[in-house]
C-alpha cells in the first residue's frame, strides 16, 4: 500500500498494456530517465498510471492567486493588461521530447516522410516500432509504406481486429504476422514487427503474438511512409487515436525474444539489453510522433507533411522522471481567437529607435487560418505602425516603409512553432523552428516607427486575433540575440530568460491553479481562485463561492473517454447544502454531460450520458458528503461496471453502460454544470484527477497525489 492509498501489485495493471508478470519493471530506468530531462526535484512517490492521467489539478502556495494575472518578467516589469478572457497553465513546449504523442482523428488525419532508400529494407532485418493507444480496434495502420493497393510493410489492426503486420516480397500479395487474439483500444500497447534473416514477427507489450516467413527481398513500392494511414491517397485505414515514439530501423531486428517494453523515449541510438539489440549509427531511418512539433527526430531529420488536422498533444505512454515546475518547464497563454489578447502601454523602453532587436515566442495556433500574435501600431497604415506579425508575414516599419517578411506556410497548426524576428544592421530575418524563413538585407537606416499605441500580444489592432497558446514572449531592445545571416539557428529547450537589453519576457507561468499533468491551461472564471483557508493536503486547495466561480478546461482529446476504462476522482469540501457540481466533462448546453457529479442535501449524485439527450446512469442522491468536512470522492469505470465511492467504500454500482461509449460534448468544467443550469459548486476542492483507460482500485488517499 502506497502513501497516497493506492494498491500498486501487478492485479491493478491494465494488462492490455503491459505484458503480465512485469510489474517491477514499470519502475526500472528511473535514474535513466531522470538524466533525460532539466534538472528538477523529483517526487518522492510516483504513479504507475500517470501517464493515463489528462488532468491532475494542484495549485500553488499563494492565496486569492488565479490565473489571470500576466506578468512581466523584464526588468521593467510593465503592466499587463488581461483583456477578454486569456488564461495561462502548463501546456508547454518545454516538456522534454520524447514525451508528446500526435491524436489523429480516423477520417482525415495522417503524415508522410519522403520516399527514400532509408526505407528500403531489400533483403535486411529492420524494425517498425510505436506507441499506440487506439479508440476503437477497427481497421487501422500505424505505419505503412505500401503501393495503392495495400501491398507493402505494415503495422496495425486488421479488418477482424487482430494486431497485425505485413510485408511484400513481389508487390502483389502481403505476408502477415497476426495476433490470435484481438487488439485493444482504450489503453497504452507498444507494438512491434522486425525481421529478422527469414522469421516476421509481431510483437505486442514485449510478447510475440504471430510469426510468419518472408525470403527474399522486400518489394520497393517507391511510395511515401504513411504514418496513420494504409495506403496512398486513399484515405483508408487511419489511425483514430493516440501515436507515440513512432521508429523505424533498417538492418537491425530490435527485438529477438520476450522483452520489456520501453518504459523511456525511444531514441535513434540505443544500447543491447535482454533479447534487445543494439541500434548504432544511422541504422534508425525515422523517429517522429515524441516532440512537441511533428518532426523526425532521426539523422535523417526528415521532413513530415501534415495532412488533415492532427495534434500534438502532451498525453503519452512514458511517466516523468520529474515533476511539472513552472520555472523548469514554463507555461503558455490560451487565447480564444474573439476577444483575447494582452496589452502593454507604450513605453520608451519598447521604442527600437535605430536598434537592433529580437521579437521571439513560442506558438501553437489552433486554427489553419490566418491569426495574429503580436503587433504595435495602426492596421490602417504603415506609417502608423511598428511591428505586426502574423501567420501569413511579420513586418516592421522605417519612416513608413514596411519591411516584410513573408512566412505562409511556415507555421503548422496543432503544434508548437518557434519563431524568430532579428535585426543587425541592415540584416534581419524571420526562422520559424530554427529554419531561416525570409530575410533581407536592405534594412534602412532611420529610426523605427515610435508610434503611441500599445503592444498588442495575441493580437494586432483588433485584426485576426490568435487562436490558439502562446508561449516565452521575449522582446529584446538593442540585440539581435540570433544571427539574422545564419540559415538556421539553435530551437531553445528550456525557457528563455531575461538576458541583457530584454524590454519584455512574458513567461505565461503565474497559474495559481494548474494542471500538473502539462495537458491543459484552465480559465479561473468568477472569484475561483487559490485558497489557504482549507486544505486536505499541503497549504492550500481551489475555492469556489457558489455563485459564478469555475475552471474551464476548454477542449481536450484526453477527456474523451469512449468506451474505455476511467477513474474521476478528487476531495470535496462543500459549505453548502445546495446543488453544485464539482465535474461537468464532455457536456453540452443542455445539461447533458458524458460525467456530472455534484454534491446536494450532503449527499452525492452521478449523472452519465450516452447520447446527450438522456442519462444511462443516473444514481440519485446517494452516500454521504457533509458540509464542512473533506470527504474522498472517486467513480470508475472498468468494463460496463460503473462504481461510485465515498471514502473509500463503494456506495452505488450501475451495469447500465454496458459496452457503450460515453458521449463527446465541448464543456469541460470543474465547479459547475452547462450555462443553463447554473448549479455552482460553493466550497473547496483539492487534487481532482482523471484517469483514461484505467479503472483504478480505490481506497481513501493518506496523501497527496503523485505528480509523476
Amino acid at each position: 500500500m502506497r502513501g497516497n492509498g493506492e494498491r500498486i501489485g501487478p492485479q491493478n495493471l491494465p494488462t492490455s498494456s503491459i505484458a503480465g508478470g512485469i510489474w517491477n519493471l514499470l519502475n526500472q530506468q528511473r535514474a535513466q530517465q531522470r538524466g533525460a530531462w532539466p534538472s528538477a526535484t523529483p517526487a518522492v512517490v510516483t504513479d504507475p498510471y500517470f501517464m493515463y492521467v489528462p488532468l491532475l489539478l494542484n495549485t500553488t502556495s499563494t492565496n486569492a492567486q488565479q490565473n489571470n494575472t500576466f506578468l512581466d518578467s523584464s526588468t521593467n516589469n510593465f503592466t499587463i493588461t488581461r483583456n477578454g478572457t486569456p488564461t495561462q497553465g502548463s501546456f508547454t513546449p518545454y516538456q522534454p521530447s520524447g514525451y508528446w504523442s500526435g491524436v489523429f482523428n480516423g477520417s482525415t488525419d495522417f503524415l508522410t516522410a519522403p520516399n527514400n532508400t532509408a526505407f528500403v529494407f531489400g533483403s535486411g532485418d529492420f524494425t517498425v516500432e510505436t506507441w499506440v493507444f487506439v479508440n476503437s480496434t477497427a481497421e487501422q495502420y500505424f505505419y505503412a509504406r505500401t503501393a495503392s493497393n495495400g501491398i507493402g510493410t505494415t503495422i496495425g489492426i486488421n479488418a477482424s481486429g487482430k494486431w497485425s503486420g505485413g510485408a511484400s516480397v513481389n508487390g502483389t500479395a502481403s505476408i502477415y504476422a497476426v495476433s490470435s487474439a484481438n487488439a485493444t483500444a482504450n489503453t497504452w500497447n507498444h507494438v512491434a514487427l522486425t525481421r529478422s534473416s527469414t522469421t516476421l514477427t509481431l510483437w505486442v507489450n514485449g510478447t510475440s503474438v504471430g510469426t510468419n516467413t518472408v525470403s527474399g527481398t522486400l518489394h520497393d513500392p517507391a511510395t511515401a511512409s504513411y504514418i496513420g494511414e494504409a495506403f496512398p491517397g486513399t484515405n483508408y485505414g487511419l489511425t483514430n487515436g493516440y501515436i507515440s515514439n513512432m521508429r523505424v530501423v533498417k538492418g537491425v531486428a530490435v527485438y529477438t525474444g520476450a522483452f520489456t517494453p520501453p518504459t523511456a523515449p525511444l531514441a535513434a541510438t540505443q544500447s543491447a539489453g535482454t533479447n534487445i539489440s543494439a541500434i548504432t549509427g544511422t541504422a534508425t531511418s525515422l523517429l517522429a510522433c515524441q516532440s512537441n512539433r511533428f518532426i523526425d527526430n532521426s539523422t535523417n531529420a526528415f521532413a513530415i507533411t501534415v495532412n488533415g488536422t492532427p495534434k500534438v498533444q502532451a498525453f503519452q505512454p512514458f511517466s516523468p522522471a520529474a515533476s511539472y515546475s513552472a520555472a523548469t518547464y514554463g507555461g503558455s497563454g490560451y487565447f480564444n481567437g474573439s476577444t483575447d489578447y494582452l496589452t502593454v502601454a507604450d513605453a520608451t523602453a519598447l521604442e527600437p529607435t535605430n536598434q537592433n532587436f529580437c521579437i521571439e515566442a513560442w506558438v501553437y495556433p489552433t486554427i489553419t487560418g490566418n491569426f495574429n500574435f503580436y503587433g504595435k501600431g495602426d492596421a490602417a497604415t504603415a506609417s502608423g505602425s511598428t511591428f505586426s506579425v502574423t501567420r501569413a508575414d511579420g513586418a516592421f516599419y522605417i519612416g513608413g516603409t514596411s519591411y516584410s517578411f513573408i512566412t505562409t506556410g511556415a507555421y503548422l497548426t496543432n503544434q508548437w512553432n518557434h519563431y524568430v524576428m532579428c535585426r543587425s544592421g541592415t540584416n534581419a530575418s524571420v526562422f520559424i523552428n530554427g529554419v531561416r524563413i525570409s530575410t533581407r538585407s536592405d534594412i534602412g537606416t532611420g529610426s523605427i516607427n515610435n508610434t503611441t499605441n500599445p503592444f498588442n500580444i495575441g493580437n494586432y489592432a483588433a485584426v485576426t486575433p490568435l487562436a490558439g497558446y502562446l508561449s516565452n514572449f521575449r522582446y529584446v531592445v538593442g540585440s539581435a540575440v540570433y544571427d539574422p545571416t545564419a540559415t538556421t539557428i539553435t530551437v531553445p529547450t528550456a525557457p528563455v530568460t531575461a538576458i541583457t537589453n530584454t524590454s519584455l519576457l512574458l513567461n505565461m507561468t503565474n497559474a495559481g491553479i494548474y494542471d500538473a499533468a502539462w495537458q491543459n491551461n484552465a480559465l479561473t472564471v468568477g472569484d475561483a481562485q487559490v485558497s489557504t483557508t482549507q486544505k486536505q493536503w499541503g497549504t492550500t486547495s481551489m475555492y469556489f463561492d457558489g455563485t459564478g466561480d469555475y475552471l474551464d478546461l476548454g477542449s481536450n482529446q484526453g477527456f474523451v473517454m469512449g468506451s474505455g476504462n476511467w477513474t474521476v476522482e478528487g476531495w470535496v469540501y462543500p459549505t453548502s447544502t445546495s446543488a453544485g457540481h464539482w465535474m461537468y466533462l464532455q457536456g453540452n448546453s443542455t445539461a447533458y454531460g458524458a460525467i456530472r457529479i455534484g454534491c446536494q442535501s450532503n449527499q452525492v449524485f452521478l449523472l452519465i450520458s450516452t447520447n446527450g439527450t438522456s442519462f444511462t446512469v443516473s444514481s440519485g442522491l446517494v452516500g454521504s458528503v457533509p458540509i464542512n468536512t473533506w470527504t474522498y470522492l472517486a467513480v470508475t469505470r472498468s468494463g460496463g461496471t460503473v462504481t461510485l465511492y465515498v471514502n473509500g467504500t463503494s456506495i452505488y454500482t450501475s451495469t447500465a453502460l454496458s459496452t457503450s461509449s460515453l458521449m463527446t460534448g465541448t464543456y469541460n468544467l470543474i465547479g459547475r454544470i452547462d450555462p443553463t443550469n447554473l448549479q455552482y459548486f460553493n466550497g473547496y476542492l483539492q487534487d481532482v484527477r482523471i484517469t483514461k483507460g484505467v479503472a483504478r482500485t480505490i481506497t481513501t488517499p493518506t496523501a497527496a497525489f503523485p505528480t509523476r
